[in-house]
């Protein structure tokens, strides 16, 4: 009795060492993305609705107005938004489209100002 007992607590642990691991799914992970510095625009008022530019799948926003500074996020060519201000050079727009707010240059975009 012993003996098959023992074997059977073997037999057990062998099958539960050949077993496969329960797959763990990671979560997925949130980018934290840059909040743009929105003092540095001179405010208007208007639309914006990203280009389709050739090669290009995307515009990245910017929190400030040069390429150099952290991305705020991320549009996509005929997303509609806000036009909330530019920059004192007026190469660069701060825009609004969905919940992403941030810089990015003005030629990326067709624009409507509101008078």
């Amino acid at each position: 009795m012993k003996k098959i007992l023992i074997l059977g607590l073997a037999a057990v642990i062998l099958l539960a060492a050949c077993a496969t691991a329960p797959s763990i799914t990671p979560a997925p992970t949130k980018v934290a993305y840059a909040t743009p510095d929105t003092s540095l625009a001179i405010p208007l008022v208007g639309s914006a609705t990203v280009l389709n530019v050739e090669g290009v799948k995307s515009v990245q926003l910017y929190s400030q107005p040069d390429a150099k500074s952290p991305v705020s996020g991320f549009v996509y060519p005929a997303e509609q938004g806000k036009l909330l201000g530019a920059d004192s050079s007026g190469r660069w727009v701060l825009v609004q489209i969905g919940d992403r707010i941030g810089w990015a240059p003005h030629h990326l975009f067709a624009l409507t100002i509101a008078e």
